[in-house]
């Protein structure tokens, strides 16, 4: 989770214009990195975030997702 941490704060909770991901829905993650990944989410990180979508497997996403909805 270091790629996370680095931008998303070591609890996930975010900063300033960088959202809160703690506690937030395995689902919406998901959706939200397949999002970046194909380009159809779009704002001020999104180029940043697709960079980072665009590496991950289906695996990396379950993974990260699970782990993201674990935390609070």
């Amino acid at each position: 989770m270091l790629a996370c941490t680095g931008c998303h704060g070591t609890k996930l909770q975010g900063d300033d214009d960088v959202p809160s991901l703690a506690g937030r829905s395995p689902v919406y993650i998901a959706r939200q990195l397949y999002s970046f990944k194909n380009g159809i989410r779009k704002g001020p990180q999104a180029d940043v975030m697709k960079a980072v979508a665009d590496n991950l497997t289906d695996e990396d996403v379950i993974a990260i997702s699970a782990y993201i909805g674990s935390r609070d």
